[in-house]
This record gives structure tokens, C-alpha cells and sequence, in this order.
């Protein structure tokens, strides 16, 4: 035990000292990883909201199912819902009355339809139907359309599916970004942590000599490349944690409308901390695990 604890801080010690013995080269590193993670925080948070932006929009997405005027029985309407319930991709469906039907159309087309009020209601009962998979709400549609006793089955939200749609393709894009970002972030500390072997290769040499193993000359570049990774990852989160709330206040914590509600302040700053220390760890020791590996070996 007491032999790993001074091998831990061995290995500590040598990383902080290797740091500060090249530390143009660790600065340098340390600031394009800032550089590249800042462009990744902004992607990040970008496709975090435009998959927000879409599930809330996909759950408003339903088929509004209008029963013929002779179906007004409680039994039909029961064996009307349960052959609807029974079509692949239905997740819910809502039984709307005449009336209500009646005081939907009031809201939206105004006072003058108040007179079909009562007994004078021209209106037929619906169903409102969710659906499990937005993309499918067409096929699912003309399902619905061929039972008995339906009259129509339409959707009015063309405009809101290829609004999904866009965000879709846009949360794509930014996630290939983001990826080729991290990508050239691991790369930038690859090379840092080449360099900063390639400079200490006598020191490496006289090591491997008296016996050390390539594991012992190892873990100080892993955690040299870590640490990089961590401090490149500081100032993207301060600029996170400070400017998020001023973006979420500049629009009300929404876009437009309540279905494009932007992620909640305490709950983004706890998952972008996580991000963003993560990915800045992760790569950092995944490039430096790579360099050490193959560029220690080499050293005689």
C-alpha cells in the first residue's frame, strides 16, 4: 500500500515537473484545447437544446381521428378506440366529445361558431392519437383512416414534422463537429506530450538502464496529458456557467414558444461540467496513453 501511494505521488511529482520544465509547450497546449473545447461546449449545448427542441415538438405531433356522424353509441365507440389502440406505433389515444370538439373550434375560429352550441352541434366525436415514432405518422394515419366508423384522420402539424425534422439533421451535424473537434483536440495533445517525451529522451534512457519499467516511465506523461486535458477544460466551463444564465434570461427561457424551452440553468452547468472535465480528461489521457506507448519504446 505504502508502495502504490509513493508511486502515485512519483508520478504526480515528475508530471508537475515535466510541465513546468516545458511549460511554453503545456501553455500552448493547454490553450488550444481551451480554444477546441470552447467550440465544442457551444456545439454541445447547441445539440443539447436542439434535441430538447425536438422531443418536446415530436410529443405535440397527434392525429386528429373525426368519427362519423352515426356513431354515437358507447359500445362503438369503445370498439373504435380499441381497433385504433391496436394499430402499431399508436401510444395514446384521447376520446374528445361533440361538444368539446365544438368549444375547440370556438377557441380557435371565434365567437360567431358559440351558435352550435346545445342540440344545434354539427360536430362529430373524435379521438386525439400520440404516436410512438414521429416519422411514422403518416403510415400510422392512413391506418387509422381505413377502420370503420372513422370519417377522417388528419394532422395538422406538417409545418412542426419538418421543423423535427430540420432540428434532426441539425443535431447530426453539430454532433459530427463536436466529435471532429474532440478528435483534434486529442491530437494537439498527442503532439504536446511527443514533444515532451522526445525532450527527456536521455532522462528516459538512463531510467530504462537501471532497470525501470515501461509502465513506471509511463504514467507521468499519462497524468501530464490528464492534467492538460483538465485545465484546457477550466475556462470553457467558467464561460459556460457564467454566460448560460445570461443567454437563459436574454430569452426568457424559451424560443417562440413553451415547446422550444431552453435546458434549466442548475441542470445544464452540472452536465456540462461533466462534458467537458470528461471529455478534456479522457482525451488527455487517451492521447497521452498513445504517444507514451508508442514513443517510449523507442528509446534506448
Amino acid at each position: 500500500m505504502r508502495e502504490k501511494l509513493w508511486l502515485i505521488i512519483y508520478a504526480f511529482k515528475n508530471a508537475l515537473i515535466g510541465m513546468k520544465r516545458h511549460w511554453v509547450l503545456c501553455l500552448s497546449s493547454v490553450t488550444t484545447v481551451f480554444l477546441t473545447l470552447s467550440l465544442a461546449a457551444v456545439l454541445i449545448i447547441a445539440e443539447l437544446h436542439v434535441n430538447r427542441f425536438s422531443e418536446n415538438l415530436a410529443s405535440d405531433l397527434e392525429i386528429h381521428v373525426v368519427l362519423n356522424d352515426d356513431v354515437l353509441e358507447q359500445e362503438t365507440i369503445d370498439s373504435i378506440a380499441a381497433q385504433i389502440n391496436d394499430v402499431d406505433n399508436v401510444r395514446e389515444t384521447v376520446f374528445s366529445d361533440k361538444d368539446h370538439e365544438l368549444e375547440m373550434m370556438i377557441e380557435q375560429k371565434g365567437e360567431p361558431f358559440t351558435a352550435y352550441r346545445g342540440e344545434e352541434n354539427p360536430l362529430s366525436h373524435a379521438f386525439f392519437v400520440k404516436v410512438e415514432d414521429e416519422t411514422l405518422l403518416e403510415p400510422t394515419r392512413q391506418e387509422i383512416a381505413l377502420i370503420p366508423g372513422v370519417q377522417s384522420a388528419y394532422y395538422g402539424g406538417s409545418s412542426v414534422r419538418e421543423l423535427v425534422e430540420i432540428l434532426q439533421t441539425i443535431r447530426w451535424t453539430a454532433a459530427i463537429f463536436t466529435l471532429l473537434l474532440l478528435i483534434l483536440s486529442l491530437y494537439l495533445i498527442y503532439n504536446a506530450i511527443r514533444s515532451s517525451i522526445q525532450s527527456r529522451a536521455t532522462e528516459i534512457g538512463v531510467m530504462r538502464t537501471i532497470g525501470a519499467t515501461a509502465s513506471f516511465i509511463r504514467i507521468p506523461f499519462e497524468i501530464e496529458g490528464t492534467l492538460i486535458g483538465l485545465m484546457g477544460a477550466i475556462l470553457p466551463w467558467i464561460l459556460m456557467y457564467y454566460g448560460y444564465p445570461v443567454l437563459y434570461h436574454t430569452f426568457g427561457g424559451h424560443l417562440i414558444m413553451p415547446q422550444l424551452s431552453f435546458i434549466p440553468i442548475d441542470q445544464m452547468k452540472q452536465m456540462m461540467a461533466w462534458i467537458l472535465f470528461g471529455s478534456g480528461a479522457l482525451s488527455g489521457y487517451l492521447a497521452s496513453l498513445l504517444a507514451a506507448n508508442r514513443y517510449i519504446r523507442k528509446i534506448r
